[in-house]
């Protein structure tokens, strides 16, 4: 995508995961810096059990790598990538 990457065919899966039974909302917000874009939050608690040991594993290790990061330094990060440089638009 114009702005950085994203998984293969996000749309739909965006799509089924707002539409469906998961207590998953999108705001559209304004952040620091002129930026807007959208949030996604959970109205409850997470259901962890639906996760394998390696996928918490994963997600714990992707949370500590962003972080320190805000939206425009991980798009800075990504475009040095060969995934970014490679991949026709």
């Amino acid at each position: 995508m114009p702005m950085g990457p994203v998984p293969e065919k996000y749309e739909p899966l965006l799509f089924v995961i707002l539409e469906g039974d998961n207590d998953l909302s999108r705001e559209y917000v304004d952040f620091p810096g002129g930026y807007s874009g959208e949030r996604f939050v959970a109205a409850g608690e997470v259901d962890y059990s639906v996760f394998t040991d390696e996928e918490i594993s994963t997600l714990n290790a992707v949370l500590e790598f962003v972080s320190p990061h805000n939206s425009t330094s991980i798009s800075e990060r990504s475009h040095k990538e060969n995934a970014w440089i490679l991949t026709r638009e």
